[in-house]
């Protein structure tokens, strides 16, 4: 979905969710990885766990737990999406890298051992 909201010129994407408390605030802070791919500010409130707002470069705009204050984020970040190698291109590169280290591996291990008289 990051991919597709890049390259369809997205600047926000707003994510809501519901986590507990053993995996606070990991979940959360996986969208980092989405917002800098993406090249798009995301903001994720998030019922039971931290609600957290980043920009397209994966800075933390803002932040809440959700067992403090009023329970009312307030953020300021861009809307204007900036152009990524991931939302043009995709997994091509990476799948392309992968292919070529499976190669690599398998004529090595195809290459006739010497043998030592």
């Amino acid at each position: 979905m990051a991919r597709d909201q890049g390259k369809k010129g997205a600047g926000i994407a707003v994510v809501p969710s519901s986590d507990w408390f053993g995996i606070d605030p990991f979940h959360t802070r996986m969208t980092r990885i989405r917002a800098i791919e993406g090249g798009f500010s995301v903001i994720r409130p998030v019922r039971w766990a931290t609600s957290e707002a980043y920009d397209a470069f994966g800075r933390i705009r803002g932040s809440m737990p959700y067992n403090e204050g009023n329970r009312v984020m307030i953020v300021d970040i861009p809307t204007y999406p900036v152009k990524t190698l991931y939302a043009q291109w995709g997994d091509w590169p990476v799948t392309i890298a992968g292919v070529f280290i499976i190669l690599v591996l398998l004529s090595l291990f195809k290459m006739p051992q010497r043998r030592k008289k």
